[in-house]
């Protein structure tokens, strides 16, 4: 069986619309967004975009889970070519109490 992946939504110039597909075994949220979805996405992230999720806030863009910061939560590319939120001494889904089909907003500034 093959699953559909909801579109992302470009709602305006500056608002992006995603949603969480899925929580991994160590509470990562995988989300339906690409890097392609996300101008300049990469070393200009943190300072073109936010990605909101659960009311959060998060500004920090890693490359690897090394990267990151005991506590902090931050974005990744994931191994699916999805962008994912996680804490790498924690579990994403559980700090921010959201699991599939929460919605996920990208702002760009």
């Amino acid at each position: 069986m093959r699953l559909r992946v909801p579109a992302v939504k470009r709602v305006q110039d500056t608002l992006i619309q995603g949603a969480i597909l899925a929580v991994d075994n160590f509470g990562n949220l995988i989300t339906n967004l690409k890097p392609e979805d996300v101008p300049g996405y990469g070393s200009t992230a943190s300072r073109a975009c936010k990605v909101v999720a659960g009311q959060r806030e998060i500004t920090v863009f890693r490359s690897t889970f090394g990267e990151g910061a005991p506590g902090e939560l931050f974005v990744i590319l994931g191994s699916s070519g999805y962008l994912e939120i996680v804490m790498c001494d924690r579990s994403a889904a559980m700090e921010l109490h959201l699991g599939p089909g929460a919605p996920v907003e990208v702002i760009l500034s």
